[in-house]
């Protein structure tokens, strides 16, 4: 681990793996609350150093103080999922080859005012080996031998929450500021790397600078353009979607973008075919172009995607649980088609009972059929 005054998480972050792991180690880069104190009070080992604006810098150094035979990365604001505790615990024994796990970790928000997480894919547990190391300062990864492609990794079934996302924390710790001035360091290294276009654009998305955004996330799409046709195989790197998927949603915030993000999502859809982001994006840009029956069928083809949600790196678990069904609720209340509304409605409610928007659009719908009793 590495962290930074981190005494609001980092106790219940060292409890989730209490028992189940052989030692902590755990790098200080410079806090001034009880953070050391938690730490060593669980066994940790600690080593201080001074933050020098790179991540992984910080976590090589912490990779260096590991003894044993894997290792899993946690975050203090992160927790191991109770029910992955005892597939880690058996890991232990298992031989360690160059190959990584890879680990869904879900980013708890108040999305809508309802419970729900985002999801990502990282290599979070590894074999603890000198040629495994993390590269790039911000938004860092695991790489072998310092691949730009990472390293190898299998799926596996280890579960992750975070909480780090969560609006309330995020201000806390000016994470976004942060994160921007990392990120405009990056290009002025390397302004021909798309990832870097990529982690920029979120980071000025989160900064809520969205004309920023726009253009960091144009230029990474030109940069993958240049890529593809050089390759000439199709393929593109893992964040491309996700990074296209960001661009259509700023264009859909944005006076008369619905046609420009229809064209995104269409774009995604031919690198990643079962992307529900894509999908549901898709629905919003048919939908803002009234549209509608040909946004139901991006909306139904989003709910069908949820088959497949663990392909991807990045993605929003709650499209296919309820958000497409919200969508096509409300899609047919533009047409009139209260009725059918009601009952995508009760879809979307039955798996996110508190989520207000849906709970207001039944509403709304039995009161302009005249039921005003229900």
């Amino acid at each position: 681990m590495i962290v930074r005054d981190e005494e609001r998480f980092l106790g219940e972050a060292l409890e989730s793996v209490h028992g189940i792991v052989d030692e902590i180690c755990i790098v200080d880069t410079g806090s001034s609350d009880a953070t050391l104190e938690i730490a060593r009070r669980a066994g940790a080992r600690t080593h201080e150093i001074a933050w020098e604006d790179d991540f992984s810098k910080a976590r090589n150094v912490a990779l260096s103080m590991a003894s044993k035979r894997w290792i899993l990365v946690l975050d203090a604001d992160e927790r191991l999922s109770p029910r992955s505790r005892e597939m880690l615990a058996e890991l232990g024994s298992q031989p360690a080859h160059l190959t990584g796990l890879w680990v869904r970790i879900y980013n708890f928000t108040a999305d809508y005012k309802g419970s729900g997480a985002m999801s990502n894919a990282l290599v979070r547990i590894f074999p603890n080996h000198q040629r495994i190391r993390y590269r790039n300062k911000i938004h860092e990864f695991v790489a072998l031998d310092e691949a730009e492609t990472g390293m190898p990794a299998i799926l596996s079934p280890v579960e992750i929450i975070h909480f780090g996302y969560q609006a309330d924390v995020m201000l806390e710790r000016k994470k976004y500021e942060r994160n921007l001035r990392l990120a405009e360091q990056a290009l002025r290294t390397n302004s021909s790397d798309a990832f870097h276009w990529y982690n920029y654009g979120t980071s000025a998305m989160l900064a809520e600078d969205p004309s920023t955004a726009i253009v960091a996330f144009e230029r990474m799409r030109d940069l993958n353009l240049a890529t593809l046709r050089e390759r000439g195989d199709g393929r593109v790197q893992a964040f491309i979607p996700n990074g296209l998927c960001l661009l259509a949603r700023l264009y859909l915030d944005a006076p008369d973008g619905a046609p420009r993000a229809e064209s995104l999502t269409r774009e995604v859809l031919t690198y990643a075919p079962t992307y529900g982001d894509a999908h549901f994006l898709l629905g919003k840009a048919l939908v803002a172009q009234r549209r509608f029956v040909e946004a139901r069928e991006a909306y139904v083809a989003a709910i069908d995607d949820g088959k497949f949600v663990h392909l991807h790196p990045s993605i929003d678990n709650e499209v296919p649980i309820w958000k497409a069904h919200s969508e096509i609720g409300a899609t047919l209340m533009q047409e009139g088609g209260y009725e059918l509304a009601i009952a995508w409605f009760d879809f979307a409610l039955a798996a996110r009972p508190k989520v207000q928007p849906v709970r207001l659009n039944r509403a709304r719908a039995f009161e302009r059929m005249g039921r005003f009793d229900e």
